[in-house]
């Protein structure tokens, strides 16, 4: 057994690599290239995820000022604001698999900005959601 804390630990015979400048510098290089690659991606799920979040808590502030707050407490808060972010998701759930309205999205400015070329991953997204 090995009293020395300085050696790495190894496991079965072979060293346990560890965590050095260098392979922290390679991760970090790494994801930044799958950050430039996946930009528009990551940019439309925060787009998504924002206005579910603003939905949500619109309606959960409208229906707290309400009186049927004073009888169902938050349950009336919570489900008129899940029921809000359903509508958003609803309504977006078959807009990636339109064919005919991809193809005149990406003549326009929007084809620069948005993923549409990987419409079948975000429509997935959206419904496991």
């Amino acid at each position: 057994m090995n009293s020395d804390a300085s050696q790495p630990l190894s496991d079965g015979g072979q060293r346990v690599r560890r965590l050095s400048l260098s392979s922290m510098v390679d991760v970090t290089r790494k994801m930044r290239f799958c950050m430039r690659k996946q930009w528009q991606r990551l940019w439309v799920l925060s787009l998504w995820i924002a206005a579910m979040v603003a939905l949500f808590t619109w309606k959960f502030l409208q229906y707290k000022n309400r009186s049927s707050f004073l009888v169902l407490g938050y349950c009336v808060c919570v489900t008129k604001g899940a029921a809000e972010t359903l509508k958003l998701n609803m309504a977006l759930i078959l807009l990636p698999v339109c064919r005919n309205t991809i193809t005149w999205f990406r003549s326009t400015f929007l084809g620069i900005v948005f993923p549409f070329d990987d419409n079948l991953n975000l429509h997935k997204v959206i419904t496991n959601h």
